[in-house]
């Protein structure tokens, strides 16, 4: 019951990748690990350190949220991260955010940060995942697949034209998302193998944790 329940959560998050196991190479997911299903921003002090804590799907406002705490509840020594994602380019705003203010970014045992957050981690000028701590991918999830998809004559025979508009404009969105994603990792000096041997072989209806040997081959991670 309490994994189902995470997995609920999950599945109420937009853009969230799902999988039947919770993920390829990941620990069990249990209830309450995502108490918030949009981002939250607060300021703790632990052990001695100012902390900026985002915690939450990355919903619409997440990017807007955290130029905020930034602004004005810092300065921050370190910014940590738990969410099950959600808004790809919201994720990237974050992760734009993080980089402009050259700070820390750091996933602490016990935390995931799982599809739409990579990309706001990977914008730490200084990123670290400590043991326990969970980074997992997947391949952008796109409507369809192939030169020429089924789709388009199941609706095309149902003469439904206006639905295979907006079926092949969400298509292309997701093309330019995508993109858009790949240009940000490559920016934040990550890897692009990140993207050939491990994300895109990834089935965008599941997602993979790294393994502590892949974060540091690809650059994932910079610090200890």
């Amino acid at each position: 019951m309490r994994r189902a329940a995470a997995l609920l959560l999950l599945a109420m998050l937009p853009g969230t990748a799902l999988a039947a196991d919770a993920g390829t190479n990941c620990p069990p997911l249990t209830a309450g690990l995502f108490a918030h299903p949009d981002l939250t921003a607060t300021r703790q002090v632990i052990a001695g350190k100012r902390i900026l804590v985002l915690d939450g799907g990355i919903d619409a406002g997440a990017a807007a949220r955290t130029e905020r705490a930034l602004a004005t509840l810092g300065p921050f020594d370190e910014v940590w991260l738990n969410s099950p994602g959600g808004n790809p380019r919201q994720g990237v705003a974050m992760g734009k955010a993080l980089r402009a203010q050259g700070v820390l970014v750091r996933i602490p045992a016990g935390n995931w940060c799982i599809s739409a957050c990579n990309f706001a981690f990977l914008g730490g000028a200084i990123r670290g995942i400590d043991p326990g701590g969970q980074y997992g991918v997947h391949m952008f999830t796109a409507v369809t697949e192939g030169s020429r998809p089924a789709w388009a004559d199941y609706v095309k025979k149902r003469g439904d034209e206006g639905l295979f508009n907006a079926i092949q404009a969400r298509e292309q969105g997701s093309a330019l998302v995508a993109l858009e994603q790949a240009d940000f990792i490559i920016r934040m000096g990550v890897s692009r193998k990140l993207l050939s041997e491990v994300m895109y072989p990834q089935a965008a209806t599941g997602f993979r944790c790294l393994t502590r040997e892949e974060m540091t081959r690809y650059n994932v991670v910079n610090a200890d």
